[in-house]
């Protein structure tokens, strides 16, 4: 098993900036703010070429990992079955013309929440998660994703919605902690 420790720097809008150390390795991902419960990923890796999935139409779509369950509510414009410039699987969130939005709880031992987030293709995106704005650096012709950490020690539900209209994103993952 080979690891790799990497640093990533992510600055939101009100120009907080905030450093996550992470450890890969290629069964896990290990972040400094605990151990690793579910990782939700969403679809197969396949061709190395964009594509933007179909859209998520019933009232709350789940996904089970590991004995947790992810149930996205109050969503909107969030296309599952993407793929990003390199083939690896991820949701989609928005259109060129609607931002897209989505809502979720967690449970009561989960203390914090990792998404692996890119912008879509190039374009400059902003997303907002819980009331903080991020920019996001990474983009999905490259298959890079950001990797933001929310605290959920104490506010159990997320908020997410891409900020701007046209300003699309991937998420590759979504990781309870606890």
């Amino acid at each position: 098993e080979t690891s790799e420790t990497t640093e990533a720097t992510t600055t939101n809008t009100q120009g907080t900036t905030e450093n996550v150390e992470t450890t890969e390795t290629e069964e896990t991902t290990t972040e400094l703010s605990g151990a690793s419960l579910a990782k939700f990923e969403f679809g197969d890796n396949g061709e190395a070429k964009h594509y933007d999935g179909s859209e998520m139409k019933d009232s709350s779509a789940s996904y089970t990992e590991n004995g947790y369950t992810l149930t996205f509510t109050s969503f909107s414009k969030v296309y599952v079955k993407a793929k990003d410039a390199v083939g690896n699987s991820a949701l989609k969130i928005g259109t060129s013309s609607v931002v897209g939005s989505f809502e979720f709880v967690v449970g009561d031992n989960v203390n914090s929440v990792v998404l692996k987030i890119a912008k879509y293709k190039d374009y400059d995106t902003v997303i907002n998660i819980n009331g903080t704005e991020y920019t996001l650096t990474k983009n999905s012709n490259d298959g890079e994703y950001d990797i933001i950490t929310i605290d959920t020690s104490t506010n159990k539900k997320i908020t997410f919605e891409s900020v701007k209209t046209g300003k699309r994103c991937m998420i590759d993952s979504i990781e309870f902690k606890g």
